[in-house]
């Protein structure tokens, strides 16, 4: 059978309830005309009591357990796992199923097991200043100024895996290792060499070298415990380092000439999860499933020595001594000038990101060969703990030198501490196969309940003390029906 797509028919009807029925269809060459059917619920029916909250946030999961942090943009996924713990990714929305509370993409990462048989995989990379080559040649003769490189000076990665039965047809591991450092220079940025430290003199002895470091490590466990039932145990730890760092806020104000004296310190020490699962095949047809889930991301962005005082981690330690001063002799606050770019001087912020979060997911599947019913709960719960430090609590910035604005205070507020304390996503998913016709049937109900932590700044010169007491500062219900089928066409060739 051959489909013309010229004689495609697409008819659609958009109703002012709140939902998409579409029509589309196409005539093959024995002059019949293929249906097929799609219906969409795209918001509450206008009743305010049925509909779907969310964000066009994708979700990551690994094994199917999601892995998410708490940050400023939200809950989100974050982490460099490496590939060697892998064995294939599957891609899904939230249309195939209601077990998934997000409208985006949703992404399954599937990890390795090991197997009756030892096997291992060993990758190295490692590249130098020259192999590399740079965009800025002859501009600078050209122009008579000193760009620097702008490009890797050196790269290493080390990444290898290794796994196999510690019991046969019982117990399987599988572990990774990864280390990986680099060393960039940034195009056109150096250092001051002023002595009025309040202005800036390009420094091109001192350009800028951005020099971050990981190391990466994990293991999995497969325990087939009895022949119906199966644990799996997965630890993943990583510690990222990075000596001279951009948190990236400079560009978002027009500054990209950053000089090595502006960089941060980007110290991750923890980011570490660990996931534990059971799964039952009480009969063919019949499956339990639960799954536990524990992940840490802690995130410092630090001042350089001697301003380490100054960073976000100590905001509420009334114990730290902060110095607040300003001298021409010395960098007592963050300094940027609009019109050239430049800045100089401890970064314009240094803050702290520590998210802690667990997850909870028992299921039970009954699948026959035209059937498949699934119910279970998707439970997540977190804190978030993100403070900003300013050194000198200001910023002064310059339009071609001239003084143009000082921002007190930093760009976020001194101390947040969302806390997530439940989000519930009850859901049941039906899913029936006829002939040709599949439907997808879903009811999903979301419950969730957040508040605000205490918080306790002390008084600079610039604000007064702020004490704030631990109160829930969202909570909402939403009940979510979900359908879709669809027609399925073979086609051996299409035109």
């Amino acid at each position: 059978m051959i489909i013309d797509f010229r004689r495609l028919i697409l008819i659609l009807f958009i109703v002012s309830l709140g939902y998409l029925l579409v029509f589309s269809g196409c005539q093959t060459e024995d002059k019949t005309i293929k249906w097929n059917f799609l219906f969409i619920l795209a918001d509450d029916l206008g009743w305010n009591q049925v509909g779907y909250h969310g964000t066009n946030d994708g979700l990551t999961s690994i094994d199917g357990i999601r892995t998410s942090i708490i940050s400023v943009g939200g809950v989100s996924f974050s982490g460099s796992f490496s590939n060697e713990q892998f064995q294939e990714m599957s891609f899904s929305t939230a249309m195939e199923s209601p077990e998934m509370g997000q409208p985006g993409m949703m992404m399954n990462l599937i990890p390795k097991d090991g197997g009756n048989e030892f096997h291992g995989s060993l990758f190295f990379n490692y590249t130098t200043e020259g192999f590399n080559d740079d965009n800025t040649s002859g501009l600078e003769e050209k122009y008579g100024v000193d760009l620097g490189t702008g490009k890797t000076l050196s790269f290493a990665n080390l990444n290898g895996s290794f796994g196999g039965p510690i019991v046969k047809n019982k117990l399987w591991f599988h572990a990774t290792g990864e280390y990986n450092r680099d060393h960039t220079s940034v195009i056109n940025a150096f250092g001051n060499k002023s002595t009025d430290l309040t202005y800036y003199v390009k420094d091109t002895n001192r350009p800028t070298v951005l020099d971050p470091w990981r190391g990466q490590g994990s293991i999995r466990l497969t325990w087939q415990a009895t022949e119906k039932d199966k644990f799996t145990y997965h630890f993943d730890h990583q510690y990222d380092y990075t000596a001279h760092a951009d948190s990236g806020l400079t560009q978002m104000f027009g500054l990209t000439r950053m000089g090595p004296d502006s960089s941060l310190i980007q110290d991750i020490p923890v980011q570490r999860n660990i996931q534990v699962r059971w799964s039952r095949v009480q009969s063919p047809k019949l499956l339990f499933d639960v799954s536990f889930s524990s992940y840490k991301h802690h995130l410092y962005f630090n001042f350089q020595d001697p301003y380490d005082n100054w960073s976000g981690r100590h905001v509420e330690d009334t114990s730290i001594e902060k110095v607040m001063r300003f001298d021409p002799n010395s960098y007592t606050t963050f300094y940027g000038d609009w019109a050239t770019g430049e800045a100089w001087g401890p970064f314009m912020i240094g803050d702290t990101n520590v998210s802690d979060t667990i997850t909870f997911n028992p299921s039970l599947s009954y699948v026959t060969g035209s059937h498949v019913f699934k119910a279970g709960l998707r439970f997540f719960r977190g804190s978030y703990f993100h403070p900003q430090g300013v050194v000198g609590g200001v910023d002064l910035f310059f339009s071609g030198g001239v003084p143009s604005t000082a921002m007190i205070g930093g760009f976020f507020p001194p101390v947040t501490k969302p806390k997530i304390k439940g989000d519930y996503g009850w859901y049941i998913h039906d899913k029936w196969t006829i002939k040709r016709l599949t439907l997808n049937l879903g009811l999903r109900l979301d419950h969730l309940i957040s508040s605000q932590q205490a918080i306790d700044i002390p008084e600079s010169v610039w604000l007064p003390r702020i004490q704030l007491p631990e109160e829930d500062i969202l909570s909402w219900k939403d009940l979510s029906p979900h359908a879709r089928s669809g027609n399925m066409v073979s086609a051996p060739s299409l035109h």
